[in-house]
């Protein structure tokens, strides 16, 4: 049922979007139509105006709609490729939470705030460090990959995707002056 309500959510915004598109096009033959069938029906230019502005919106509302209905939802877990007899998922906000707790617990990171994206069998994953300064960046970008692909990669048991590592400096507050 959920098919065929997208199925039909889908034509009518397509039929939708090609009759104000028509409109937006031609919009003499539709006000002669509009007039024709509403009698002695007075159209200004400004009225015309209207007409193709509303119809040019309309169109563009009725386009994202369309794309909303059939882009694919965002999968909010990974299949475990490791389980006998069944199927499991385990949710990106538990792989999130995981790769946070471990690379907190690194010298000289502050925070991490770790995004999951599910690719079906594989995750992707970003990084977010907020480090001390005065670090070497390129040893602890290493030492975060080398972490987090050992995390998801062998204790999780799940294919890593793309891993990307950002890191930023926590500057010391301003000390008040007495």
């Amino acid at each position: 049922m959920n098919l065929f309500n997208r199925v039909v959510v889908v034509l009518l915004l397509l039929a939708l979007s090609i009759t104000s598109i028509v409109t937006a096009i031609l919009p003499e033959q539709i006000i002669r139509l509009i007039q024709e069938t509403f009698a002695p029906l007075v159209i200004t230019s400004f009225d015309r105006i209207v007409l193709i502005v509303t119809a040019a919106v309309v169109t563009i509302v009725a386009l994202v709609l369309i794309y909303l209905e059939i882009k694919p939802a965002q999968l909010r877990g990974v299949r475990l490729t490791q389980v006998k007899g069944g199927k499991a998922e385990l949710s990106t906000e538990s792989i999130a939470g995981r790769i946070k707790q471990v690379t907190e617990v690194l010298p000289d990171v502050q925070r991490a705030t770790p995004s999951v994206v599910s690719r079906g069998a594989s995750v992707d994953v970003h990084v977010g460090i907020v480090a001390t300064p005065g670090i070497d960046v390129s040893h602890k970008a290493s030492e975060v990959v080398q972490v987090v692909r050992n995390l998801v990669e062998t204790d999780m048991r799940i294919k890593l995707g793309k891993l990307k590592v950002s890191i930023k400096y926590e500057l010391p507050a301003p000390q008040a002056k007495k």
